[in-house]
């Protein structure tokens, strides 16, 4: 099996499963990491600041706090792999990349100079709509440890917070914010990537960043991904659904060679879907809708279909059709 099968398989079995339940100075280190944000497709080249290897680095950081007025903020940092850390803060935006091992050096020095240290081992229960909590691990064990639930945070954890953030923003400097979309696997149609982001945008899709976006070979496993009865007339094919939720959704985007009657592959999408196709869930509404030589079908819960079905025709899909589960005759809107 190929690369590209491989990641659509593992796409796949995964939503299945879980839908079932400048040189640097001498001893200073300077590494630039590969950055792609998971709410995006592009990439770019981030410099981490230069600063010397700590001999006891954190390995993980988890700093947060909600205010009464449900304003979260959040820190946080920790091996994705044994390459890469993954890093993420969330203030007036939200930043998230995956960076070099030595972004782990920098932020030590962050937590040392931010004064958090000073707060280990502070439980504070009382009366108030203020939380928060943190927890900070070094690599020989160590860690800084604290939690509040009060009226009003202590000036002694915000300042030390501020401090640690100017730390984050300073080393994601040059990521890009984070927009949320669907995450890519493997290459697919960039039109069609731009429709599902399109359409969630029209329709409000509160977590696009819950679903994932993979291209359908066009092999012998095609017909029975994508919901087909075969794959003849079709050129190319784009498959989106959810990560991690047991979500009965499937969205299906098909383009059609020259001479292929679009009619006839709406028709063998919505003739008979399978609604039971996952084995916790099972999606209460489809549709199906032409634009251009591009066919789009869609299986889901009632309660998408109301944002996403009117959404389509707001983005210039037309002949709209839906079916519901246990109803034979596929209805117009």
């Amino acid at each position: 099996m190929n690369i590209k099968k491989t990641l659509l398989a593992l796409f796949l079995l995964t939503t299945l499963l879980l839908a079932a339940c400048g040189s640097p100075a001498p001893g200073e280190t300077e590494a630039t990491t590969e950055v792609t944000t998971t709410g995006a497709t592009s990439s770019l080249q981030t410099t981490i600041p230069s600063v010397a290897p700590v001999e006891n680095p954190v390995n993980y950081i988890e700093i947060s706090y909600l205010l009464p007025d449900n304003t979260y903020l959040h820190l946080s940092a920790y091996p994705k792999d044994e390459n890469t850390v993954w890093v993420e803060y969330v203030d007036d935006i939200k930043k998230a990349a995956a960076l070099d091992l030595a972004a782990l050096d920098f932020l030590t020095l962050g937590v040392e100079e931010s004064g958090f240290a000073a707060l280990n081992g502070a439980n504070v229960f009382e009366e108030g709509a203020c939380s928060a909590s943190v927890y900070v691990s070094y690599e020989n064990g160590n860690y800084i440890g604290a939690s509040y639930t009060c009226a009003e945070l202590p000036r002694e954890f915000t300042a030390a917070y501020a401090k640690l953030l100017t730390s984050f923003k300073e080393l994601m400097a040059d990521v890009p914010e984070y927009v949320p979309a669907p995450t890519v696997f493997g290459q697919p149609n960039q039109t069609h990537i731009d429709t599902v982001n399109q359409l969630f945008a029209q329709a409000g899709v509160d977590y696009p960043d819950a679903f994932g976006i993979s291209d359908i070979p066009l092999d012998d496993t095609f017909a029975a991904t994508a919901g087909l009865s075969s794959a003849e007339g079709i050129t190319c094919g784009t498959i989106c659904a959810p990560l991690m939720s047991a979500n009965a959704f499937s969205l299906v985007l098909v383009d059609l060679a020259p001479g292929t009657d679009a009619g006839a592959i709406r028709e063998d999408f919505i003739d008979e879907p399978d609604w039971l196709k996952w084995v916790c869930v099972s999606a209460d509404e489809a549709a199906v809708a032409s634009r251009g030589d591009t066919v789009i079908f869609i299986m889901c819960s009632s309660a998408m279909a109301q944002t996403l079905f009117p959404a389509l025709e707001a983005c210039g899909w037309e002949n709209v059709e839906t079916d519901a589960f246990g109803i034979a005759n596929v209805q117009p809107r």
